[in-house]
């Protein structure tokens, strides 16, 4: 019974593109209850823009994954993002206003889209590279700050093995977090009821994001 449809905002979310390109989509958005960007870097770059401007929730990936991800109480984290989203400072903001004594080290990784996307041939180089420098780091865990790089996540742990076999690395994709906090807010808000077959959403809820990308987070609203 949830209803979800996916703005597939491919024109958003990399290094080269405008803020004023997301505030767009999201305006074209109609006849829903809640919007969740399903990127990284428009969340960093768009979110604080647009956040007020309509009646919908807008759940933006960073804000609300962060929240959770807090509760672990981490120490040291370390965040594999593009160099949209590490420039614009989004995850350091957010996760020191959890925990004001984090450590955090943010690592922009801007040939990953393209070597997920198959645009790179071969892109263990470029994994090994930017893994060595986060693994110096020693960090408690890491957060893949793309909804493109989990499909890294199993090379990343294979390369991580080899370059440190004595270290255990996880990795923290964000999806599942701000899924669980959109459900979470969303029942609270009354957006969804038990309705004694499961859950049912009084409207309709939009992801944006380019199909690949947004296939992790929407896994996770059982679709």
């Amino acid at each position: 019974n949830l209803h979800v449809k996916q703005a597939e905002v491919v024109s958003i979310g990399f290094e080269d593109k405008k803020v004023k390109s997301v505030e767009t989509h999201t305006g074209a958005v109609y006849d829903v209850k809640a919007v969740v960007i399903a990127c990284n870097t428009s969340s960093a770059l768009a979110y604080e823009t647009i956040k007020n401007e309509y009646e919908f929730k807008i759940y933006p990936i960073i804000q609300s994954s962060v929240k959770l991800i807090s509760e672990l109480g981490l120490n040291r984290i370390g965040v594999f993002a593009t160099q949209g989203t590490v420039s614009s400072g989004a995850y350091r903001r957010e996760l020191l206003k959890y925990n004001s004594n984090i450590q955090i080290r943010e690592i922009a990784c801007p040939n990953w889209v393209s070597i997920v996307e198959g645009r790179i041939d071969n892109g263990l180089d470029d994994i090994k590279l930017h893994l060595d420098e986060m693994l110096d780091f020693e960090p408690d865990k890491i957060i893949l700050g793309c909804t493109h790089y989990p499909f890294l996540s199993e090379t990343i742990n294979k390369v991580a093995k080899k370059l440190y076999p004595e270290r255990e690395l996880t990795i923290i994709d964000p999806a599942p977090a701000v899924a669980k906090h959109t459900l979470e807010v969303m029942i609270k808000d009354s957006l969804i009821t038990e309705n004694g077959y499961g859950m049912e959403l009084h409207g309709t809820l939009l992801y944006g994001g380019s199909g690949l990308a947004s296939s992790s987070l929407l896994k996770n609203y059982g679709c």
